[in-house]
């Protein structure tokens, strides 16, 4: 993770964010351009060692593939959906713990059209607006090119 905010550290240091979090809202993650939630499925042992569980958690996933949606529902039933990342600001103004998001990597791939930035599908920007906007704490963002 990159650490969006240093002011946590003490926190994190001398208690663990398990006793940091449960005394106050839960947990926001957003997860833009989520799929079928593998972020989630990675932060579960990261949760456990935490001492959280799905009920400290406040899950925001943006996702449009209906596919991938599908398997996300399935198997995370809780969880906030969406739809579209570009409908990211309307969390604005929550306290946001972690952000992170998979941009569709076709724009910069060599198997894609290979248009970076004039390629429609290209959301590479739209990830570092919501950076911006939301404030997180922590962000991780990917790009499998």
């Amino acid at each position: 993770f990159f650490q969006a905010d240093d002011g946590i550290r003490d926190a994190q240091e001398s208690r663990g964010l398990g006793d940091v979090y449960k005394r106050q809202d839960k947990l926001k993650i957003v997860s833009l351009c989520d799929g079928m939630s593998c972020g989630a499925l990675a932060l579960e042992p990261w949760l456990d060692h935490q001492g959280l569980t799905c009920v400290d958690i406040e899950y925001h996933a943006f996702e449009i593939d209906k596919y991938a949606d599908a398997v996300s529902q399935y198997n995370y039933p809780l969880m906030y959906r969406h739809g579209d990342a570009r409908k990211y600001k309307k969390l604005i103004g929550n306290d946001i713990f972690l952000l992170m998001g998979g941009f569709p990597c076709q724009p910069y791939s060599f198997s894609g059209k290979g248009k970076a930035d004039a390629d429609s599908r290209d959301l590479s920007n739209l990830i570092f607006d919501a950076l911006k906007d939301l404030k997180p704490k922590y962000f991780l963002f990917e790009n499998v090119c």
